[in-house]
C-alpha cells in the first residue's frame, strides 16, 4: 500500500511538472520555428494570458504603447518595436476578449488547416492560447503554402484564419520612415499599408497597395485580391515613375483588373500629370500587357503626313514561336499611292547559333505624273545576319552578314543617315573548317558589293581556300645533338580558288555576265629559312613558287580591214602558268645611346635605334616565247606590235614581264628619350617609327630605281597621334606627262613628290572625365541608332529609343566633350600640260562632333564637317536632350544639305506606355523628291 502511494505521488508530481512546462511555453520567444501544425489543440485553448508588460517605441519617441503579451521565461526581446498605431491590432484584441474558450466542444469540421505554417521573426513570436493568437514581431516571415508574407508586426487568428499585418514607424538617418508588409503569393511581390489574408479562402482586402507590374507600379488604396490571385483595384492608378509616392505623372483608373504576370485591364482612365487632370482625351478601355518577355499580339501604327501623303503605316502582328524565334509583319500605306511591306524575324538556339532577317519592299509613287519630280519604283532590301557559337562546332564555323538593295533604296526608301548616305553595300557568308591534329584547313567565302551611284554589282561566287600550315619537310623525328641548318627550312601550301564578275545591275543574268566572269585556282608554295650571322646579322632566304590553272583564254587580231584591234570570242580549255622567284635578305638593329654624367639632369638618356635591311630577290622574263605566257599582235598599219597576254582576263593575273635582278633596301628608326620628373623617370617616344624604302632593278633597261615610299608616325601632346606617309618620285616628268630616264638629283633634289598625306584627331573633355570614353561619341553610335526618330519600319522600339538616347546618345554624366580629325591629302597626277607636266590636287578636311551639358538635365550636341577642297559643310546636325526622369524630350535639326530636317519628340521612356508620346519631324523626304 505504501508503494503505491509513494508511486502515485510520483506520477502526480511528474504530471505537474509537465504541465508547468507547457504552460510555460505560452511566452516563449521564437526564432524560425514552425508555428503550429494544421490541427487546433486543445491544449491552445486552455493557456491563458497571466501577464501584460507595457512597452516604449524607439521610433515615435517616449509615448507609452501598451500591448498584451505573455510574460516569456527566457531572455528580453534585443530592441522593442510597436506599430505607429494600431486601430485594426486594437479591434481584433477586443474581439478576442469577447470570446471565450470553450474546451468541452470539439473543433467545428473545416476550422483545421490542412497545412504547416512556417514563420519567424527577429523580436519574437507570441502564442495567445486562450484567444487562439499568434503574433509576430520586428521583420516576421510567414510562409503558407506558397503564399508569403513578411511584415514587422503579423497576428494569426487561429479561429478565423485570417492573418493581419502592417508596418512599423523607424527612423533612418534621423529621418522618420514607415516599414510596408510584402506580399506574394507565387508572383511579384506586393507592398502595402494593411494587409488581412484568409488562409482558407485565399482571399485578402488590401490597403494602400504597390506592386510593380512589368516597367510600371499599379497603386491602389482599397483592393481586394481573388483566389485565383487576380486583384480588383478601386480608384488607383498605373505609372512608370519610380516616385511611386508622389509620380510626375500616372493614369487615374475607376476600376482595374489585375491578372499577375499577364496584364492589367482597366475601365475609363484619364491622364494625370504634375496633380493636373486631362480628362480629354480619356480612355474608356485599357489594356496593358505585362508579361515577361515577347508574347504575340498586334502591332500598333503610326500615322503622319510626308511628300507622299498622309500615311498609316507600322501595322502589322507580331509572332512569338517559342522561345528561339520570332516574326513581325508589318506593313504601310499613303494617300498619293505609295505602300511598303516588311518582315523582320530574329532566331537563336542557345549554344549553337543566332541570328536574324529583315526583308523590305516598297513602293514609291510621288509627285505628279508628267511633272520633273515624278517618282515611280520599287525598291527592295534584304538583310541576314548569322553567328555561330564557337562552343556549337569546335573547328569549324559558319557566318553570314548579308546585305542587297535595290539602287533607288538609299535615296528614296532608307530612312536612318547611315543607309541614306551609303553608296555601298557589303554582303558576304563564310565557313571555316580546321581538323585538329593537323596542318590542314579550309574556309569557303561568297562576296557581293553593291553601288547604288552606277548600278554596279561585283560578286566573287565563291573563293575557296584550302592551306596547309608552316611545317619543317626535313627536320628528323628523332633529334640528336644540335639542331642543323636545313632542319630550319619551312615550307607551308595554299591552295585558292574563285568564280568572281562585276556587272550592271540589270544585266546578272544575261550571257555577256557569264562570259565576262574571271575564274581560276591558284597554288602557292613558299619555302624560307633564318640563319645568324656573327651573332648580329639575320639572314633570311626564301623561293617562291606560284601555280595558276585557267579556263579561258581571249586572244586579240589585227583586223586589216577595219584596221583596228579586235578582241575574238573566249577559248575554253585548260592552261597552266606558272611563275618563280627567289630573294635573300639580311637585316640588324643599331643602337645608338646618349646617358648624361649627372643624375640630377632633366634630360636622363637618348637612344637612337636604327634598323636597316638589305635584300637581293631574281625573276626570269616570263614573257618570252619559249613560256607561252604572252603574244603579240599587229597595232598599226605601220607593222608595230605589242606583247600582251591572252589570259589577263582571268582571277589571278598573269606572271610578270621582264627579267629582274633587283636589290631591296630600307631603314627604320625610332627616338626615345628618358625624363626625369619629380617622383620617378619614365620614358618618351619622340618619333615613334621613321621608315623609307625602295629598290633598284640592275636589268631594267631604263629608270632602274623605283618610287620611294616614307612612312612617319608619331605623338605629340599625350594622345594625339601624328601620322604622315609621301611618295618621293625620282624622276624628271617631261612637259607631256611622261617619266624620263634623268634622276632629280642632278638639280639637288631627292625627287618628287608624288603624292602626301597628314592626318591627326583628337577629343577633348572636360577635367574630371578625361579617361571617359565618350557615350556621344559620333564612332560609338550603332547605326540604327543614328537617326533614331525616323523609323517607318518599326525595327526600333520607341521606348527604346529614347532610353538609349538618354542614357547613350546624351550622356547626361559628361559636362562637356570635343573631337576634331583633320586630314591634308597632296597628289601630283601626270597631264600633258606642256609645262610642268603634272596638275596639283589638294584635298582637306576637317570632322568634329561635340557636346555640352549645360545642367544637370539639359544636353546639346553636335556633329559637323568642312571640305576645304569644294568649300563646302559636311551634313551638320544639331541635337537638343532634355532628361525629364520618367520622360525624354528631344530635338534634331539637320540645317542645310539634301537632309534638311527637323524633328521634335516626348515621350515616356518605359515601353508598356510608348505609346503615350508626341512626335513633330519634317523629315528628309520633304527636300528630296
Amino acid at each position: 500500500m505504501r508503494q503505491f502511494f509513494v508511486k502515485y505521488l510520483m506520477s502526480l508530481l511528474l504530471i505537474a511538472v509537465l504541465v508547468c512546462l507547457l504552460s510555460g511555453l505560452t511566452g516563449v520567444g521564437a526564432r524560425g520555428m514552425h508555428w503550429f501544425s494544421g490541427q487546433d489543440s486543445t491544449s491552445l485553448r486552455n493557456r491563458e494570458i497571466q501577464n501584460t508588460t507595457t512597452l516604449k517605441s524607439t521610433a515615435l519617441g517616449d509615448t507609452p504603447l501598451e500591448r498584451p503579451i505573455p510574460q516569456r521565461r527566457t531572455e528580453t526581446p534585443a530592441a522593442a518595436v510597436t506599430p505607429i498605431s494600431a486601430p485594426e491590432q486594437t479591434e481584433q484584441r477586443e474581439a478576442a476578449t469577447e470570446r471565450e474558450a470553450d474546451t468541452a466542444k470539439k473543433p467545428k469540421r473545416g476550422m483545421q488547416l490542412t497545412d504547416i505554417i512556417e514563420g519567424k521573426a527577429v523580436d519574437s513570436v507570441v502564442f495567445d492560447a486562450r484567444n487562439k493568437m499568434i503574433y509576430s514581431y520586428k521583420e516576421g516571415d510567414v510562409t503558407y503554402q506558397g503564399m508569403n508574407l513578411k511584415a514587422d508586426f503579423m497576428s494569426v487568428n487561429m479561429e478565423t484564419k485570417d492573418v493581419f499585418a502592417h508596418g512599423y514607424a523607424d527612423s533612418v538617418d534621423g529621418k522618420l520612415t514607415k516599414t510596408h508588409p510584402e506580399f506574394s503569393d507565387g508572383g511579384s511581390p506586393y507592398s502595402m499599408d494593411t494587409i488581412t489574408y484568409n488562409l482558407d479562402s485565399r482571399k485578402a482586402v488590401i490597403k494602400g497597395i504597390a506592386t510593380q507590374e512589368g516597367d510600371g507600379w499599379l497603386v491602389g488604396s482599397k483592393v481586394k485580391m481573388q483566389p485565383d490571385g487576380s486583384i480588383h483595384i478601386g480608384h488607383g492608378m498605373y505609372t512608370t515613375c519610380d516616385c511611386v509616392d508622389h509620380p510626375h505623372f500616372y493614369l487615374a483608373m475607376t476600376q482595374a483588373k489585375v491578372i499577375p504576370g499577364k496584364k492589367v485591364i482597366t475601365g475609363y482612365a484619364y491622364l494625370v500629370m504634375e496633380d493636373v487632370p486631362i480628362y480629354f482625351p480619356g480612355i474608356p478601355e485599357g489594356f496593358f500587357p505585362v508579361q515577361s518577355g515577347p508574347k504575340s499580339g498586334l502591332l500598333m501604327p503610326t500615322y503622319g503626313e510626308d511628300k507622299k501623303g498622309f500615311f498609316i503605316r507600322d501595322l502589322g502582328y507580331y509572332f512569338k514561336f517559342g522561345d528561339h524565334m520570332d516574326l513581325a509583319l508589318r506593313g504601310g500605306i499613303y494617300t498619293l499611292g505609295s505602300w511598303e511591306v516588311s518582315a523582320r524575324s530574329q532566331y537563336v538556339k542557345r549554344y549553337k547559333f543566332k541570328g536574324s532577317f529583315d526583308l523590305q519592299y516598297s513602293s514609291i509613287r510621288s509627285g505628279e505624273r508628267g511633272e520633273p519630280d515624278y517618282v515611280n519604283q520599287n525598291n527592295y532590301k534584304i538583310q541576314w545576319q548569322h553567328s555561330q557559337d564557337p562552343k556549337a562546332n569546335p573547328g569549324s564555323t559558319f557566318s553570314a552578314s548579308v546585305n542587297l538593295t535595290s539602287s533607288g533604296y538609299s535615296r528614296y526608301s532608307a530612312t536612318n543617315v547611315n543607309d541614306i548616305l551609303a553608296t555601298q553595300t557589303n554582303s558576304s557568308i563564310s565557313y571555316s573548317k580546321s581538323w585538329e591534329g593537323t596542318p590542314f584547313s579550309l574556309a569557303l567565302n561568297l562576296a557581293v558589293s553593291q553601288n547604288s551611284r552606277d548600278k554596279t554589282i561585283s560578286m566573287t561566287l565563291p573563293t575557296i581556300t584550302f592551306n596547309v600550315a608552316s611545317f619543317n619537310p626535313l627536320k628528323r623525328k628523332e633529334a640528336v645533338g644540335k639542331t642543323r641548318w636545313y632542319e630550319k627550312i619551312k615550307m607551308s601550301y595554299s591552295m585558292k580558288m574563285t568564280n568572281t564578275v562585276s556587272t550592271k545591275e540589270d544585266e546578272i543574268f544575261t550571257r555577256e555576265t557569264l562570259l565576262k566572269m574571271k575564274n581560276g585556282i591558284q597554288h602557292t608554295i613558299p619555302v624560307s629559312t633564318s640563319l645568324t650571322l656573327f651573332n648580329y646579322i639575320n639572314i633570311s632566304p626564301s623561293f617562291n613558287y606560284t601555280e595558276r590553272w585557267y579556263f579561258k583564254k581571249v586572244r586579240q587580231e589585227w583586223n586589216q580591214e577595219t584596221r583596228t584591234v579586235e578582241t575574238l570570242d573566249p577559248e575554253w580549255g585548260f592552261w597552266r602558268l606558272y611563275n618563280y622567284n627567289a630573294s635573300v635578305s639580311a637585316n640588324t638593329t643599331i643602337y645608338g645611346t646618349y646617358v648624361a654624367k649627372k643624375k640630377e639632369r632633366k634630360l636622363q638618356a637618348v637612344r637612337h635605334t636604327l634598323t636597316p635591311n638589305i635584300g637581293f630577290s631574281y625573276a626570269p622574263d616570263f614573257s618570252r616565247q619559249r613560256y607561252g605566257f604572252y603574244e603579240t599582235v599587229q597595232t598599226d598599219t605601220t607593222g608595230k606590235f605589242k606583247v600582251y597576254s591572252p589570259f589577263t582576263d582571268n582571277a589571278y593575273g598573269v606572271p610578270g614581264s621582264g627579267e629582274q635582278l633587283a636589290l631591296t633596301f630600307g631603314l627604320s628608326q625610332s627616338l626615345e628619350a628618358k625624363i626625369r620628373t619629380k617622383d620617378t623617370v619614365k620614358k618618351v617616344k619622340i618619333i615613334d617609327q621613321i621608315s623609307i624604302s625602295g629598290s633598284y632593278n640592275f636589268l631594267a633597261d631604263s629608270m632602274r630605281l623605283s618610287t620611294l615610299p616614307i612612312q612617319l608616325r608619331t605623338t605629340i601632346y599625350q594622345n594625339i597621334a601624328l601620322n604622315l606617309s609621301m611618295t618621293l618620285d625620282p624622276y624628271e616628268v617631261s612637259p607631256q606627262g611622261v617619266r624620263y630616264n634623268k634622276l632629280m638629283w642632278g638639280r639637288g633634289l631627292p625627287g618628287r613628290i608624288q603624292n602626301i598625306g597628314w592626318s591627326f584627331g583628337y577629343t577633348f573633355r572636360s577635367r574630371e572625365n578625361k579617361g571617359q570614353v565618350a557615350g556621344n561619341d559620333i564612332t560609338s553610335l550603332p547605326p540604327e541608332y543614328f537617326n533614331s526618330w525616323s523609323d517607318p519600319y518599326g525595327q526600333l522600339n520607341p521606348a527604346m529609343r529614347r532610353q538609349w538616347m538618354a542614357g547613350q546618345y546624351y550622356d547626361f554624366s559628361i559636362p562637356w566633350n570635343f573631337g576634331f580629325n583633320y586630314s591634308i591629302n597632296y597628289q601630283a597626277q601626270l597631264v600633258n600640260n606642256g609645262t610642268t607636266g603634272y596638275n596639283k590636287k589638294i584635298t582637306q578636311t576637317v570632322n568634329f562632333n561635340g557636346s555640352v551639358k549645360l545642367t544637370e538635365k539639359w544636353m546639346i550636341t553636335a556633329t559637323s564637317g568642312f571640305d576645304f577642297t569644294t568649300r563646302k559643310m559636311s551634313m551638320t546636325s544639331v541635337s537638343i536632350a532634355r532628361d525629364l526622369h520618367c520622360w525624354q524630350m528631344s530635338f534634331t535639326w539637320v540645317p542645310f544639305g539634301a537632309h534638311k530636317s527637323w524633328a521634335f519628340n516626348i515621350g515616356v521612356k518605359a515601353a508598356s506606355l510608348a505609346d503615350l508620346k508626341f512626335d513633330k519631324s519634317y523629315t528628309q523626304y520633304d527636300y528630296m523628291y
